[in-house]
C-alpha cells in the first residue's frame, strides 16, 4: 500500500475542491484511506474534519449528510442527540457549534457557512423533491465530494433526486412518522415522505452507467494523486446526466429490471394500498 505524506494529502484534497465552488457537500468513508497517511494522525477524523473546514473556509457553505435511517424502525428523532449514520465526519460536525442540523427526521444535514439559514429554512415536502435540501443542492450547483468511495456504482446522492424528478415507476411515496425530540425532551410529532423502493422484492440498483457517462464527459474532478480515492462533481452535472439516462431507459440502472416491471404490474398498488392511512397528529 502506497503511503501518502501530509502535503500530498492536503494538495490532493485541494485539487478536488475548486475555489469557485460556493457550497460543498462531503460524502465520506474514512476507513478506506485513513491508513494511507504517513505519519499517522492520532485522531485522524478530527484532523481531516478541521482540514476540510480550513480548506473550505468561512465564506463558503459546508454540508454533511446526517441521515438516521433507523428512524423508519425507531420512530424517534432528536434534532440534537440522534447520531448520524453516515460516518465519522458528520459525527464530528455534530460536536461543533458552528454547524446546525436541518430538521428532517431521516434525511437531515449538518450545515455551516453563509447560506446556513437558507438550508435550515427549507420546508421539504419529500426527501428528494425540488423543495428539499437536495433540491437546494441542485439549484445552487453544490460541489459533491466523495472521499473514500472508489466504487463505480455510487450515485452521488443526487441520483435519487433525479429518480424522484423523473417519477420512476419502481418507487412510490411513503410517509414515515414518529416522535420528535429536542435535546431528549419530547416535542411533538415528525414525519418524512420518502420515495421508496418496493418492500416485497429486492431491486438491485447499479449506478455504473451514470459514473461512466460522467467520466466520459469529463465531469468528474479526479485527484492529483490517484492512490487517494477522492473525486468530486457538480450537482447540476450529476442530475442532468442522471435524467438523460433515465429518459432513455427508465429501468437502465435496475439490474433485475424484469422483476421491477412484474412488481409494477402485479404488486405495486397492493403494496401502496396496504400503507397505514392514519397520521400521528
Amino acid at each position: 500500500m502506497k503511503k501518502i505524506i501530509e502535503k500530498t494529502f492536503v494538495d490532493t484534497l485541494c485539487n478536488i475542491i475548486p475555489d469557485d465552488a460556493e457550497s460543498i457537500l462531503i460524502l465520506s468513508r474514512l476507513w478506506i484511506f485513513a491508513n494511507k497517511l504517513q505519519p499517522r494522525k492520532k485522531n485522524f477524523t478530527f484532523w481531516l474534519f478541521d482540514l476540510i473546514d480550513e480548506l473550505v473556509g468561512p465564506d463558503r457553505t459546508l454540508i454533511y449528510p446526517a441521515f438516521t435511517f433507523s428512524f423508519s424502525k425507531t420512530k424517534k428523532f432528536d434534532l440534537l442527540k440522534s447520531i448520524p449514520e453516515t460516518g465519522a465526519l458528520p459525527k464530528a460536525a455534530m460536536r461543533k457549534p458552528s454547524f446546525s442540523r436541518t430538521p428532517a427526521p431521516m434525511n437531515s444535514y449538518f450545515v455551516r457557512g453563509p447560506k446556513k439559514e437558507q438550508l435550515l429554512q427549507v420546508k421539504q415536502k419529500t426527501t428528494f423533491g425540488s423543495d428539499s435540501v437536495p433540491g437546494w443542492i441542485e439549484k445552487n450547483n453544490t460541489l459533491i465530494c466523495a472521499l473514500g468511495l472508489p466504487e463505480k456504482n455510487m450515485g452521488w446522492l443526487m441520483i435519487h433526486y433525479a429518480e424522484q424528478t423523473r417519477k420512476v415507476p419502481y418507487r412510490y411515496f411513503k410517509k414515515l412518522k414518529g416522535r420528535y425530540y429536542l435535546d431528549g425532551k419530547a416535542n411533538g410529532f415528525c414525519s418524512e415522505t420518502h420515495y421508496v423502493k418496493p418492500s416485497s422484492i429486492t431491486l438491485v440498483q447499479d449506478n455504473t452507467p451514470l459514473n461512466q457517462k460522467l467520466h466520459d464527459q469529463g465531469l468528474v474532478i479526479l485527484p492529483s494523486d490517484p492512490s487517494l480515492p477522492f473525486k468530486s462533481a457538480y450537482a447540476k452535472d450529476i442530475v442532468r446526466t442522471s435524467l438523460e439516462i433515465l429518459a432513455a431507459n427508465t429501468f437502465h440502472l435496475i439490474v433485475n429490471s424484469d422483476d421491477a416491471k412484474r412488481w409494477i404490474k402485479d404488486h405495486k398498488y397492493t403494496e401502496i394500498n396496504a400503507l397505514p392511512e392514519k397520521n400521528m397528529n
